[in-house]
């Protein structure tokens, strides 16, 4: 909201005060309800009445203004339209028809003339179909005696739902109030319980629930600091998945140089394998190459012995 906005706010707040303290025998204006609850799509309606100290005056509708304002938003309409006199009861009423989230605020009515009182104001608040969800907060670390326990009903407003919190059995009730919050230029309304759990309980691991009655159903969520046999528990745990996961890599290792060695010890065999043969298959070659050589040397010996008669008829020859 920019800076006008919120200055033409505060003036009207300060016009409000300043009607409320008019000179004696002022008119006032009342409103009726003080506070009423519309679910979305319904309708309701606000009126508003002039008293007067001194004489009855009938309200005439056309001077009165209704104004809305949403403290949350920090904003603040004038509201021109759905508004009507109502002879019966002598007041002008203000109608909300198919009624939004939007038209959650106070509505204040405005009379005509500057001794008037603004009216008491009407608080409307719109609400939806009731299904709350449930959170729950703590610290992680507090160090006063006691630990602040927070429970949010989300989608409902504190005259809708009942909240209590459990605590070894016993029911205990916590501090229960509105609270606002805004999302996408949307403020909605939800309702937060606060409880103060002892340190003594929260630090030996007692399990404290914060329930939500609303709609004729209950919705409960639980929380606890994590007590030592918790930790305790959690560390073995913990421990024993580590020394599980180390035996797994292990034993994959082991499978793996095995496998490694087996491949090895097949590869040697198929080396010395073929190696075996290319040996044999020199031993034949040489094999034979020998036997050629000594048949060679038999025929170089055996030449001189056939070629001596030959030698001798040549002498005899030579003689004649």
């Amino acid at each position: 909201m920019d800076n006008n906005k919120f200055k033409n706010y505060k003036c009207m707040c300060i016009i409000f005060l300043c009607s409320a303290v008019k000179a004696y025998h002022a008119s006032i204006l009342i409103q009726q309800p003080h506070a009423t609850e519309v679910i979305v799509g319904h309708s309701t309606t606000l009126k508003c009445f002039l008293t007067d100290s001194e004489t009855s005056k009938r309200l005439n509708c056309y001077y009165v203004t209704w104004i809305r304002v949403q403290s949350m938003r920090r904003t603040m309409d004038v509201i021109t339209s759905n508004k009507q006199y109502n002879e019966q009861t002598n007041s002008c009423d203000l109608t909300i028809t198919t009624a939004t989230l939007e038209d959650t605020g106070l509505y204040y009515c405005s009379g005509p003339e500057a001794k008037t009182f603004k009216g008491n104001g009407s608080k409307v608040t719109v609400v939806g179909n009731v299904n709350p969800s449930v959170e729950l907060f703590s610290p992680s670390e507090f160090p006063d005696p006691n630990i602040p326990l927070i429970c949010w009903a989300k989608g409902t407003v504190p005259s809708q739902v009942r909240i209590f919190w459990v605590v070894n059995g016993e029911e205990h009730i916590g501090w229960t109030e509105s609270v606002w919050t805004k999302q996408n230029d949307l403020t909605t309304e939800f309702t937060q319980s606060r409880f103060w759990l002892s340190k003594s309980d929260w630090d030996t691991g007692e399990q404290c629930t914060c329930v939500v009655e609303a709609g004729g159903k209950n919705i409960s969520k639980s929380i606890q600091r994590p007590g030592k046999d918790i930790c305790l528990f959690l560390m073995y745990g913990v421990s024993g998945a580590a020394l599980f996961m180390i035996m797994v890599s292990v034993t994959t290792v082991l499978v793996l140089l095995k496998g490694h060695r087996i491949k090895e010890i097949q590869e040697k065999n198929r080396r010395r394998l073929n190696t075996g043969k290319r040996g044999k298959y020199r031993t034949k070659k040489s094999s034979v190459t020998e036997v050629q050589y000594a048949s060679l040397e038999i025929i170089h010996f055996r030449r001189p012995q056939e070629d001596a008669p030959q030698q001798d008829l040549d002498l005899e020859t030579q003689t004649a």
